[in-house]
């Protein structure tokens, strides 16, 4: 992956280890965890096919430069299909911009048709992307951005979710998970290295277990 900022396709340590956590918080077992973690990671690679200019325009999006980002999920699909270390994340990664109400993309899944580890994405990434600078916004505070994430819930999040999620950077938020930053760092990312090394953690796991 080609050093770009996270939206155009760069992982995010942040967005990754908030979803562990979120993870955690729910009991998820520790195999759930690592397909979170990886999905979580690389849920915006799909990005990287997406013309720069449209993800750095300033402005509102055509509709046709509208339809080009909301087929990122899709391409991401493809992209981690290739690698099949990883393949389990790929529901995750291609649903993360499903809404709870049912009006997401790319095929307007509801409720519980989401499943659980998107809907956790879908908060983290939502939460990262506001407090963040962005050519077409500015950045907004922390007390903001989970007014806007309690605002929405129900409609786009999941109210559970939020909620969990409120009260889990009530505390602060997370430390990054070293891994990832090693991963991630300020240079470019390959993708078989990153999915070697998330592979090998999780079946360190299993064996362990």
């Amino acid at each position: 992956l080609v050093p770009y900022p996270h939206h155009r396709g760069q992982p995010s340590a942040r967005i990754a280890t908030l979803a562990v956590h979120l993870g955690r918080r729910l009991g998820l077992p520790e195999a759930e965890l690592d397909r979170l973690r990886i999905a979580a990671l690389l849920h915006d690679v799909g990005k990287l096919a997406v013309p720069p200019e449209i993800l750095e325009k300033p402005g509102p999006l055509t509709t046709r430069e509208w339809q080009a980002v909301v087929q990122h999920p899709r391409i991401g699909q493809l992209i981690l299909e290739q690698a099949s270390a990883i393949q389990d994340a790929v529901p995750l990664v291609l649903h993360h911009h499903e809404h709870f109400g049912g009006h997401g993309y790319p095929f307007g899944l509801r409720g519980e048709e989401i499943p659980l580890g998107a809907r956790i994405i879908a908060i983290a990434d939502a939460y990262d992307a506001m407090i963040q600078d962005r050519p077409y916004k500015a950045a907004i505070d922390h007390a903001a951005a989970i007014e806007e994430l309690r605002r929405h819930a129900g409609s786009q999040f999941d109210p559970d979710l939020v909620e969990l999620f409120v009260d889990l950077v009530a505390e602060g938020l997370p430390a990054l998970d070293p891994t990832f930053v090693a991963l991630v760092g300020d240079g470019p990312v390959a993708l078989p290295e990153a999915a070697g090394v998330l592979a090998v953690r999780s079946r360190r796991r299993e064996a362990a277990g």
